[in-house]
C-alpha cells in the first residue's frame, strides 16, 4: 500500500516547525502580557510625562488579542495536520479493507481513536 505525503515527506519535521512557530508566539504573548517591562534604572515613566496608562493598556490588549488569533490559527492548522497524519498512518498500518464492512469498521476505529484522545464523546449524542 502506498503511504501518503504526510508519512513520507518529513511530516514530523513539518509538525515540529508548526509547534516551533507556536512556541515563538507564546513567548511573544508572554512579553506583551508582562507590559510594561520593568525599567532597569527605576520607574518606567517619568513623572509628568504625557503617557496615558489606559491607552497603553488598551493597546497591549489589542496586541495580545492579535497574537491569540494567530495562535488559534496555528492551532487549527496543527490539528488538521495531525488528523491527516493520523489517518494516513493508520491507513498504512491497516492495509486495504477486504470488504465494505471492514472499510466501515476501519473508519469508525479511526474516528473513535480521534475522539478518545481529544476527550470528545464518541457517540456524538447531545445532552438535553
Amino acid at each position: 500500500m502506498e503511504t501518503g505525503v504526510v508519512v513520507e515527506a518529513g511530516g514530523r519535521a513539518e509538525l515540529a516547525a508548526v509547534v516551533g512557530s507556536m512556541a515563538g508566539l507564546v513567548d511573544e504573548l508572554a512579553g506583551v502580557v508582562a507590559f510594561p517591562p520593568p525599567a532597569p534604572d527605576g520607574p518606567s515613566r517619568l513623572p509628568g510625562s504625557d503617557a496615558d496608562p489606559l491607552q497603553e493598556f488598551s493597546s497591549v490588549c489589542l496586541d495580545g488579542l492579535g497574537l491569540v488569533a494567530r495562535l488559534e490559527a496555528l492551532t487549527a492548522a496543527l490539528k488538521v495536520r495531525l488528523v491527516a497524519a493520523y489517518a494516513e498512518s493508520t491507513d498504512a498500518m491497516e492495509g486495504p479493507p477486504a470488504s465494505a464492512y471492514e472499510a466501515s469498521a476501519q473508519e469508525m476505529s479511526k474516528v473513535a481513536g480521534l475522539h478518545w484522545k481529544s476527550g470528545a464523546p464518541v457517540t456524538g449524542s447531545r445532552k438535553r
